[in-house]
């Protein structure tokens, strides 16, 4: 899947800032919540490094964002050879871990939840 930007990405999915228009998670907006957001992190080109992302008891469509453009959905990020999103989905992981990073990962990263409407703080990933 090749990048695309948010407002696109909400058109294809059927929604827009405020939720899916036909689609339900099991929480909504008003009580799902992060107890774990990406947080500012350096690292070394060629090491790997994992952004946390949970968000208890939520289902829903999970986007991770790298500079404001959509990696992908839930944890279809098929077009990142080099992205993976891990955690217990039940649990409402959902972890980016980029293995090998490269000087291109220097950006800032976001998680959000579509149906909660929430997103998480942006945080920079730099990388020597």
């Amino acid at each position: 899947m090749t990048s695309l930007k948010q407002e696109q990405l909400f058109g294809l999915l059927g929604c827009n800032r405020v939720g899916i228009s036909g689609l339900n998670g099991d929480i909504e907006g008003s009580s799902a919540v992060f107890t774990q957001q990406p947080t500012d992190l350096v690292v070394v080109a060629g090491h790997p490094v994992t952004l946390p992302c949970t968000i208890p008891g939520y289902h829903g469509m999970v986007l991770w964002l790298r500079d404001g453009m959509a990696l992908g959905v839930n944890r279809d990020i098929s077009g990142y050879p080099r992205y993976d999103i891990i955690g217990d989905h039940s649990k409402g992981e959902y972890h980016l871990l980029i293995q090998r990073t490269e000087i291109q990962d220097d950006a800032f990263f976001e998680c959000q939840a579509i149906q909660a409407a929430i997103r998480s703080r942006p945080a920079r990933l730099t990388v020597l």
